[in-house]
Formats: structure tokens, C-alpha cells, sequence
């Protein structure tokens, strides 16, 4: 068991608010040294499989994926928000900006679900190959195994 989270009975509670305190603390410095942790993680991606990895290897079409997803929320809000509300969404309430908000998800789903549903069949195919691959181990265990008892 951790023995900093482990309460003794004889801890009073000023030692159990310093200990809040310390944990706090600590969870700051993790936070940034994360952030700072970013940089050095893409340079160190970098490094090793250079500008074209960004691309085989997923980073950018998933970055642009996000990207796109912001953009268009926070450039459809205002609009959609106008459109079915006739006011500003400075005007409205939590209700109509919810509202709104659920709204400008609607064109990000069609563009992203097409190039998602194309992943599928991909998929299917994968699984089918391993799927054959682990039917065919299989079979050759069970030739082998009267040759591994003998043994």
C-alpha cells in the first residue's frame, strides 16, 4: 500500500491538510513539466521518424482532424445560434447555447463520418487475415502436440 495515502490513526487533521497541500503541489509540477514535456516529445518524435512520419505514422491527418472540428464550432456557433434563435449567443441562455452548440456538430459529423466509415472494410479485412492466421496456427499446434508429448 502507498504510504502516502495510507492514514494513520494518530494523523490529526492539520497533518492531513498539509498533505493535501503537498499532493496539490505535486500535481501542479506534473501539469507543467506535461506541457513542457509537449515540445520535447515532438522533437523527440522528429528525431526519430523524421517530417514524413507526421504523416505515416497519423500525427498530422489527426491534427488536422481536430483542427477542423474547432474551427468550424467556433465560427458555426454565432451563426447557428442567429439562425434558429434570431439573437446573438450573448443574448441567449446556457439552453439556447446548448442548443446551438449541438446544432454545429451536425455538418462536423458528415464531413468526418464518410473518411471513418471508409475505415471499416480496412478493418474487417484485418481481422478476417488475423483471424485465418490464428485458425491455421491452431491447426498446425494441434499436429504438433502429439510430437511435443513424446518429447
Amino acid at each position: 500500500m502507498n504510504a502516502g495515502l495510507h492514514w494513520q490513526s494518530h494523523a490529526t487533521r492539520s497533518d492531513r491538510l498539509r498533505w493535501l497541500i503537498s499532493q496539490l503541489g505535486s500535481s501542479r509540477r506534473l501539469i507543467t513539466s506535461a506541457q513542457a514535456g509537449t515540445m520535447t516529445l515532438l522533437r523527440n518524435f522528429h528525431a526519430a521518424h523524421g517530417a514524413k512520419g507526421f504523416v505515416s505514422q497519423g500525427v498530422l491527418p489527426e491534427m488536422l482532424r481536430a483542427t477542423y472540428m474547432r474551427v468550424s464550432k467556433f465560427f458555426l456557433f454565432p451563426i447557428a445560434h442567429r439562425a434558429v434563435f434570431n439573437s446573438n449567443p450573448s443574448q441567449g441562455t446556457p439552453l439556447t447555447k446548448a442548443f446551438a452548440g449541438a446544432i454545429v456538430t451536425l455538418p462536423e459529423g458528415a464531413a468526418l463520418s464518410p473518411p471513418s466509415l471508409l475505415q471499416l472494410p480496412l478493418l474487417r479485412y484485418a481481422l478476417t487475415v488475423v483471424m485465418l492466421c490464428v485458425t491455421k496456427l491452431r491447426a498446425l499446434w494441434m499436429r504438433a502436440k502429439p510430437l511435443v508429448r513424446t518429447l
